[in-house]
């Protein structure tokens, strides 16, 4: 699990305990952190993007000098929908190369760029992390509050879709919200009004200590779908 931070200006008091655990260990911004981490030694020869990715977080996690091995690492969010996307094959052959770096040359090579969150890297298309920042706002300013609050608090420690259909996806993310959800939290319940060729669509997506806020929002923008936040639920829809 790697390093969460959250900008003070954005947090809310669901969030406090989770917030804290970060805070303490470490005060630094995760782009601060990404570029105090040196890898070493990287040999990376027509590595399909989504793995070289992977092997930078991996790489990550075992260059960092974090006393707690919990939040070791950098968490790296691979936007791409379509399978070619995740498999373009990049190189890459460095010594002493800092985390920040490395990423931004193989995302580069695939024509990408790497953003940085609060809680991840997120590596996309330039049109692609600029659809989904302004569908974020254009749904937070008509989102129920305490429903958005209640998608902050549920953490998904782990998640990773391997190539399941979308279908699939958004069934397993419902059926674990409830598990991960605080009593006396109301259970989301997830709708989705998609024509049968979206929800036939693969997904690939690998994440770590993920709130569900943050979680359906990057499943929505790989699957180029939309969705609203209504109390109780949530709907998916085209975009």
């Amino acid at each position: 699990m790697s390093r969460r931070f959250l900008p003070a200006t954005l947090l809310c008091l669901a969030w406090s305990s989770f917030a804290a655990k970060n805070a303490t260990a470490n005060q630094d911004t995760l782009e601060t952190v990404a570029r105090r981490i040196v890898l070493p030694k990287i040999e990376l020869n027509e590595v399909p993007l989504r793995k070289a990715l992977q092997q930078i977080r991996s790489l990550s996690i075992q260059e960092d000098d974090q006393p707690d091995p919990s939040i070791r690492g950098i968490d790296i969010v691979l936007l791409a929908r379509a399978p070619e996307e995740n498999a373009t094959k990049v190189s890459l052959h460095r010594l002493g190369i800092s985390v920040d770096q490395a990423v931004k040359l193989v995302a580069a090579q695939a024509g990408h760029q790497s953003y940085y969150e609060w809680n991840a890297v997120v590596v996309a298309t330039p049109k692609r992390y600029a659809a989904l920042t302004r569908h974020r706002d254009q749904r937070s300013a008509k989102a129920d509050f305490r429903m958005e609050r209640q998608l902050k608090m549920i953490i998904f420690p782990k998640f990773s879709a391997n190539g399941r259909s979308l279908t699939a996806v958004l069934g397993e993310i419902e059926e674990s919200s409830k598990q991960l959800a605080s009593v006396p939290e109301p259970a989301v319940r997830f709708d989705w009004n998609l024509p049968k060729g979206k929800l036939d669509q693969t997904i690939e997506l690998d994440c770590a200590a993920m709130p569900l806020w943050s979680l359906i929002d990057y499943v929505a923008a790989i699957s180029d779908i939309d969705f609203e936040i209504r109390p109780g639920e949530i709907m998916f829809h085209p975009n």
